[in-house]
């Protein structure tokens, strides 16, 4: 094999090296443009394979359980709030049950008005980003798109995709803007219990319970939480 042979062989194995990196890194991108073509051409199959909806499920599960803790906080005296968070959470499970399926977003894709603009493919957003939404990766497992506030620019929906293997499935949803809107209405963003001097912080383990204790004492961040005297629960 010549000079001339040996630069044209190097010159494709850069090439295909380059196309395959770019494929690689496109893919969470095109698995989002999948998940809205496969919801609009009424694609059930194309959905349970893109979306994992159990895990889908019980994140969004989370999220509003977290809202309606939130909201029970403001009639912790009222001897009916527990009562009300069994129900809300057991009125919570079947509906997201429901719409959280390919069935759901199906039924719901039915319902919306065809577009008058068509929206340039995910992908697109790496040359040509859209406003109002950033998609990145989080980690070479984990990607993140998100949709932020217009108002405040804070993410407001937040879609987590993770890779399994060289695919990409849709795994989790949070609502993050909502919650810090019920935060900011409930006042209560850190919550510590009296008795122990103990603070937690949502996410935590023990965050909704401490919510509904009668020993449940708010703050509004964690440096005024330590500065009364609590510390940071481990769990």
């Amino acid at each position: 094999m010549n000079r001339v042979q040996c630069s044209w062989v190097t010159a494709g194995l850069l090439s295909t090296c380059v196309l395959t990196a770019g494929w690689l890194y496109t893919a969470p991108y095109r698995t989002l443009d999948s998940i809205e073509e496969a919801a609009k051409a009424n694609d059930r199959e194309a959905l349970e394979e893109l979306v994992d909806f159990p895990s889908v499920r019980e994140s969004l599960k989370e999220e509003l359980k977290a809202s309606l803790a939130q909201e029970m906080v403001k009639l912790q005296d009222n001897p009916f709030a527990a009562l009300g968070m069994a129900l809300g959470s057991a009125i919570i499970d079947p509906i997201v049950d429901s719409v959280a399926s390919p069935t759901g977003i199906l039924a719901l894709t039915e319902k919306q008005p065809p577009e008058n603009k068509s929206r340039p493919p995910a992908w697109m957003s790496i040359v040509s980003p859209v406003p109002n939404i950033k998609m990145a990766y989080a980690s070479t497992s984990k990607f993140l798109a998100r949709v932020l506030d217009e108002t405040t620019g804070k993410d407001s929906l937040v879609l987590v995709l993770r890779r399994d293997g060289l695919t990409w499935r849709l795994t989790s949803i949070r609502i993050p803007g909502f919650i810090e809107q019920k935060n900011a209405e409930g006042g209560c963003q850190i919550v510590g219990n009296t008795r122990s001097l103990i603070y937690h912080k949502p996410g935590g383990q023990y965050y909704f319970q401490m919510r509904l204790s009668p020993d449940a004492i708010c703050f509004k961040n964690e440096e005024d939480a330590l500065s009364h005297g609590y510390r940071l629960s481990q769990r």
